[in-house]
């Protein structure tokens, strides 16, 4: 028959043995998720490395067509300045050369004179009826003599 000993140490080692196999089982697991969130950010920098060679082609496709049009757009900024320096002078001076100002001045000088017509007209209108009203108040009514 075993002695007392053994049994405590055979309980002993298989416990011990229980808890190493636990704890290699839990290492196991541990090491698998670490492994999986590995995959995971290989695959978001990827995706990113993906957007950033992207965001690099815009980029040297904006450069080669800057660099190729790069004479006639800096003409082009150079008469636009130019254009705001002449409507800048104009408007200090007072002088408008924009054809739809001058529309809009014609327009006001217009509305002006019709305006003037219309009070001419009325004062006219108002003086021919004050004095084809007069005539009928001085004179006296006579009613007409009643026939038999």
């Amino acid at each position: 028959m075993p002695s007392k000993k053994s049994v405590k140490k055979t309980a002993k080692t298989s416990t011990k043995a229980k808890n190493q196999g636990e704890l290699i089982q839990k290492l196991l697991e541990s090491n698998l998720e670490s492994q999986k969130k590995q995959i995971e950010l290989m695959l978001e920098f990827k995706n990113l490395s993906l957007k950033v060679d992207s965001l690099v082609n815009l980029f040297t496709d904006a450069t080669k067509l800057i660099k190729k049009g790069e004479e006639p757009l800096s003409k082009k900024v150079d008469k636009l300045v130019s254009l705001f320096d002449k409507a800048a002078q104009n408007i200090e001076k007072g002088e408008y050369r924009d054809p739809l100002m001058n529309e809009i001045k014609k327009l006001t000088k217009q509305n002006y004179d019709v305006s003037r017509g219309l009070l001419l007209l009325e004062k006219y209108v108002r003086d021919k009826a004050m004095t084809s009203a007069q005539p009928m108040m001085t004179r006296k009514f006579q009613p007409k003599p009643l026939t038999k």
